[in-house]
Parts: C-alpha cells; structure tokens; sequence
C-alpha cells in the first residue's frame, strides 16, 4: 500500500534515518541529574563545552533574537578608584575571577537557547587613559555611558567587559558591564567583592574573599515541565496543603 508519502519500504527508511540522527544526538549530548545538557565537541580545533539554558535564560536569549543590538538586558556598575593601580594586577585579578566562575566566559549559541565555552575566552581588561586622547572629556559620564551601551556579541562573547578609565595620576573608574544571561543585580555586588579581594592578594598578602557567589552564577537548577524548580514546588506542595479541590469550568 502507497500514499501521497511514497511506498511503506520508504518511510521504514525515512525512520529508520531519523532515529538514527536521535541516537547520534543523544550521544553527543550528556543529560546530567540536575538537567543541564553538556557536549564535548571539537570546532575549529578548539575543546567547547555546551549547557542548555534554564527557562528565564532562554526568554532573554530570544528576546536578543527578536530585537538585536540593544542594551536593555545589560547589567553595568562603575566603581572610583583612589590611588595607583597596577593595571597588570588587576587584568590578572580579572582573569582569575572569572577563572572560577566561568559563567562569566559563555557565549551564547545562535540556533538554539545554549551558553558555549571555548578554550580562548577570557576577560581583557580595557584601559582608557585621559592623556591619549581618546577621553577628551576627562571620562565623564558621556563617556562611560556610552561604552556601558555598546551591545554585546552574544555569539563570540563573554558576556561580561570591564574596563579601566585612568582619569589622573591617582584617580581612575572601573566600568563592569555584565549580559542577564550570565550575571543578575545580586551577583555584581560579590562579584566587585571578589575581584578586590583577589587584586589585593596580588599586591600585597592574600586575603579570602568577603563573599560567596550565590546560586545565580551556578549552574541552573533542574526544572519540570512546568518549568519549576525542585525547590519551588516543595514550596508551593506546602504552601497549598490542605486547601479543597476547586472545580471551575473548562470555559
């Protein structure tokens, strides 16, 4: 028996290929328990790492798709600094900071709502000096809005910038610009604390950061369908426990 799809032997060979292309997905995917999906590919001769995004992560991924080139989901804070500062120290610090957390170094994937690493991400620390010309304003704040501004290139990343504005012989300003995907408004704070604590250790003696990241630079947590948490369904099981059934109508 045939149909407007062909012979029967033709669509055992159509599943045959698409189970084929599921298994062969599978295998380069790794599914872990708290439902993060890893692959270890090659691309370019460069290892990369690949994780899906949580739910609130791919909402702001396709917000980038449907309006590119905006500054609306970019997280900034600017920080005056007194006295010298080993610049080398600092880029070193950065480097370190982001080292550890290496959220900060994804970028996203085009095709799909995934956050990639590659062996070559790192956070370059830009250096602006007054005297060169390129902050003829003394870096105020036009300047430094305006870099704050420039949008991020998802795709290549990171997702983080940070750079140094040298306003005179001891006074300069830090600009930490951060992408929603990878950093939110409770991270920036430990973040700065984070970055201090490692440049003093470089300078001077070592000293433990004053914070502890907080579960937003982590790894997502595993979702449901319904897409919620594990934690906040233990909430709401126990938030609503005990209240009746309601039959409301289908419309």
């Amino acid at each position: 028996m045939t149909d407007g799809l062909g012979s029967r032997s033709g669509l055992t060979e159509l599943g045959r290929s698409l189970v084929g292309r599921r298994r062969a997905r599978a295998a380069a995917l790794a599914i872990s328990g708290s439902g993060v999906a890893e692959a270890e590919c090659q691309a370019g001769g460069l290892s990369l790492r690949k994780e899906r995004m949580s739910q609130t992560q791919a909402a702001i991924w396709l917000f980038e798709k449907l309006y590119p080139g905006t500054c609306v989901n970019s997280l900034r804070c600017l920080i005056s600094l007194d006295g010298e500062i080993d610049v080398a120290a600092l880029a070193q610090a950065l480097k370190l900071v982001t080292s550890r957390h290496d959220i900060l170094l994804a970028a996203a994937e085009s095709a799909e709502p995934a956050l990639v690493w590659t062996e070559t991400a790192e956070l370059a620390l830009r250096v602006v000096d007054a005297g060169d010309g390129e902050c003829p304003d003394g870096c105020g704040q036009a300047l430094w809005e305006r870099d704050a501004a420039e949008p991020f290139d998802l795709e290549n990343g990171p997702l983080v910038r940070a750079i140094l504005y040298r306003t005179g012989p001891s006074q300069s300003l830090l600009l930490l610009v951060a992408h929603h995907l990878v950093a939110d408004g409770a991270t920036l704070s430990p973040l700065l604390d984070d970055i201090t604590a490692t440049y003093a250790g470089l300078v001077a003696a070592p000293q433990e950061p004053r914070h502890r990241w907080p579960r937003p630079l982590a790894a997502p947590p595993a979702e449901s369908a319904l897409g919620m948490s594990q934690d906040s369904r233990l909430f709401w099981e126990a938030r609503l426990a005990g209240l009746s059934r309601m039959n409301l109508p289908y419309d």
